[in-house]
């Protein structure tokens, strides 16, 4: 793993700049359009580009910055429940972590999984696609995998299961 740091920060410079990112968020060009509104995870699945099940191998191009760290996240695609699947994998994503000029941050740990909304192909940089302005990153957990199931049938296109009751049964 590559670390870049910018410098020597001391601490007091550090909660600075962190203090000023948070009184400058109400200006910042990172404020939704008018009249935005959320959007659930299913609305937003229905216009994501692809949508995988992967998992976090490793984190290349660490940049340290004042408010954390960005990088390259490396993922092992296990399948694809929306779009064109890739050539390759594992697959590189761009801008991964907390990127200051960016609106929302995208903090994977190594060794966890995920569902992931991208853009991109092997061709061009893979990014997480922030359908509506929102978060494209889901942890792993039962209440997504429930929404992923529904829509795209997560159990049996990733496991090749039927879907569990809620007795941890399947149907």
């Amino acid at each position: 793993m590559t670390v870049q740091y910018y410098g020597k920060m001391s601490l007091s410079r550090y909660v600075f700049c962190l203090l000023l990112s948070l009184l400058l968020e109400g200006c910042s060009p990172c404020s939704p359009p008018m009249n935005w509104s959320h959007q659930t995870v299913e609305q937003r699945a229905a216009m994501a580009h692809r949508i995988v099940y992967a998992t976090d191998v490793g984190h290349q191009n660490v940049v340290i910055n004042p408010l954390g760290a960005s990088y390259n996240g490396q993922f092992d695609v296990h399948c694809v429940l929306k779009g064109d699947a890739f050539q390759s994998n594992p697959v590189t994503v761009a801008d991964m972590g907390i990127i200051p000029h960016l609106c929302t941050s995208h903090t994977v740990k190594e060794g966890r999984s995920y569902f992931l909304f991208l853009m991109g192909s092997e061709e061009e940089v893979v990014t997480v696609h922030e359908v509506n302005y929102e978060i494209g990153v889901f942890d792993d957990l039962e209440g997504y995998r429930d929404i992923f199931d529904r829509e795209f049938e997560f159990y049996s296109r990733c496991f090749g299961e039927v879907t569990p009751d809620p007795q941890g049964n399947t149907v």
